[in-house]
Protein backbone atom coordinates (compact mmCIF):
# COMPACT_ATOMS: atom_id res chain seq x y z
CA UNK A 1 0.00 0.00 0.00
CA UNK A 2 1.30 3.60 -0.84
CA UNK A 3 0.34 5.71 1.34
CA UNK A 4 -0.34 9.61 1.10
CA UNK A 5 0.47 11.25 4.23
CA UNK A 6 -1.59 14.33 5.12
CA UNK A 7 0.36 17.07 5.94
CA UNK A 8 -1.04 17.80 9.10
CA UNK A 9 0.90 14.33 9.97
CA UNK A 10 4.09 14.83 8.51
CA UNK A 11 5.71 16.01 11.33
CA UNK A 12 4.58 12.92 13.34
CA UNK A 13 5.28 9.98 10.96
CA UNK A 14 8.83 11.73 10.24
CA UNK A 15 9.38 11.30 14.15
CA UNK A 16 7.81 7.84 14.44
CA UNK A 17 10.06 7.10 10.90
CA UNK A 18 13.51 8.71 12.53
CA UNK A 19 12.79 6.98 16.10
CA UNK A 20 12.05 3.45 14.82
CA UNK A 21 13.51 2.95 11.11
CA UNK A 22 13.25 -0.42 12.03
CA UNK A 23 9.71 -0.99 13.02
CA UNK A 24 8.79 -0.67 16.60
CA UNK A 25 9.17 -2.36 18.79
CA UNK A 26 5.65 -4.60 20.35
CA UNK A 27 6.76 -4.09 24.00
CA UNK A 28 6.99 -0.14 23.43
CA UNK A 29 4.09 -0.18 21.23
CA UNK A 30 1.46 0.54 24.18
CA UNK A 31 3.71 2.84 25.99
CA UNK A 32 4.31 4.84 22.69
CA UNK A 33 0.67 5.22 22.32
CA UNK A 34 -0.36 6.33 26.06
CA UNK A 35 3.45 9.07 25.36
CA UNK A 36 1.48 10.41 22.04
CA UNK A 37 -1.73 11.02 23.53
CA UNK A 38 -0.07 13.06 26.75
CA UNK A 39 0.81 15.40 24.23
CA UNK A 40 -2.71 15.94 23.65
CA UNK A 41 -3.23 13.75 20.62
CA UNK A 42 -7.07 12.83 20.44
CA UNK A 43 -6.89 8.73 20.49
CA UNK A 44 -8.19 8.72 16.74
CA UNK A 45 -5.17 10.87 15.74
CA UNK A 46 -2.92 8.35 17.67
CA UNK A 47 -4.23 5.30 16.00
CA UNK A 48 -3.94 7.64 12.48
CA UNK A 49 -0.50 8.24 13.18
CA UNK A 50 0.17 4.77 13.77
CA UNK A 51 -1.91 3.51 10.55
CA UNK A 52 0.17 5.54 8.58
CA UNK A 53 3.45 4.38 9.92
CA UNK A 54 2.83 0.79 9.53
CA UNK A 55 0.53 1.36 6.03
CA UNK A 56 -2.78 -0.18 8.00
CA UNK A 57 -6.01 2.22 8.86
CA UNK A 58 -7.08 3.68 11.40
CA UNK A 59 -9.20 1.49 12.74
CA UNK A 60 -6.35 -0.98 13.29
CA UNK A 61 -5.09 0.64 15.94
CA UNK A 62 -8.08 2.74 17.28
CA UNK A 63 -9.16 0.46 20.53
CA UNK A 64 -5.43 0.31 21.33
CA UNK A 65 -4.95 3.53 21.21
CA UNK A 66 -7.85 4.35 23.55
CA UNK A 67 -7.20 2.04 26.15
CA UNK A 68 -3.04 2.88 25.50
CA UNK A 69 -3.00 5.32 28.73
CA UNK A 70 -4.50 2.59 31.21
CA UNK A 71 -2.68 -0.29 30.05
CA UNK A 72 -0.87 -2.54 32.64
CA UNK A 73 1.98 -2.74 30.63
CA UNK A 74 2.68 1.38 31.06
CA UNK A 75 4.19 2.24 33.54
CA UNK A 76 6.04 5.80 34.64
CA UNK A 77 9.37 4.05 33.90
CA UNK A 78 8.16 2.57 30.48
CA UNK A 79 6.70 5.82 28.86
CA UNK A 80 9.93 7.88 30.38
CA UNK A 81 12.22 5.44 28.63
CA UNK A 82 10.18 5.65 25.22
CA UNK A 83 10.33 9.87 25.72
CA UNK A 84 13.82 9.92 26.23
CA UNK A 85 14.16 7.60 22.85
CA UNK A 86 12.02 10.02 21.25
CA UNK A 87 13.77 13.16 21.96
CA UNK A 88 16.86 12.14 20.70
CA UNK A 89 14.92 13.05 17.42
CA UNK A 90 12.65 15.67 18.50
CA UNK A 91 10.45 14.74 20.48
CA UNK A 92 10.10 18.04 22.11
CA UNK A 93 9.75 19.89 19.79
CA UNK A 94 7.38 17.60 17.86
CA UNK A 95 5.18 17.72 21.03
CA UNK A 96 5.08 21.40 21.37
CA UNK A 97 3.44 21.60 17.65
CA UNK A 98 0.19 22.98 17.46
Amino acid sequence: MNVNIPSHMSSTITLLRDAYPSGIPESDLMTLMAVMSETGMSDRSVATALGLYFERTYEWFLHDAATAPNHASVTTASKEQVRDHLRQFGFDRWAEED
